[in-house]
């Protein structure tokens, strides 16, 4: 679990049952998204000014939590953490500013992407793509619901999807392969 307003990351013992309150904790200001990363056994975990890769240790009634990296955010504000679909090499970061791809072998944030001169917007608020390619993205829209949310979903390359009178704020692909 993250908190973006309790500035922390959470594993709950859950398989001790739904009541349990036992937990492993690490402080991450501004805590806003996880990524569980299969191929590397490693829980992606984006702040405000960090992108950090975890263990998870411990035992199922006793869980621990390890920083395996910490790597410092190119901009401030972290806000949404996904993979890039077709490359388990690389994963979507926003901050309140840009939208960059980790590259995770070489430990680089880039902006060197498909169509990143029409994505990378400040204060994207969730971002991933189809399997098909088409980049999937939400971000405020002036005079929506609250200032954070819009109406409007961008598929970037087709047509943009609006919902009059909605108030999203994160926008997710769901494919059976992610």
């Amino acid at each position: 679990m993250a908190a973006s307003t309790g500035g922390w990351v959470r594993i709950y013992a859950s398989s001790q049952g739904l009541t349990d309150q036992v937990y492993a904790e690490l402080p991450l200001p501004g805590s806003h998204g996880l990524h569980w990363d299969s191929r590397r056994n490693v829980l992606w975990a984006l702040g405000d000014h960090d992108l950090v890769a975890l263990r998870l240790e411990g035992t199922d009634d006793q869980p621990e939590i390890a920083v395996d990296d910490r790597l410092p955010l190119p901009s401030r504000y972290g806000h949404d953490l996904q993979p890039v679909w077709g490359n388990g090499d690389r994963l979507w970061i926003t901050t309140v500013s840009h939208v960059y791809q980790y590259v995770i072998p070489s430990g680089r944030f880039v902006s060197e992407y498909a169509d990143c001169p029409f994505v990378d917007w400040h204060d994207v608020k969730s971002i991933g793509n189809q399997p098909s390619g088409v980049i999937v993205s939400a971000a405020p829209k002036p005079g929506g619901l609250y200032e954070w949310t819009t109406d409007e979903i961008r598929l970037h390359g087709t047509s943009n999807r609006i919902r009059k009178g909605t108030a999203i704020y994160k926008a997710r692909i769901w494919a059976p392969g992610y």
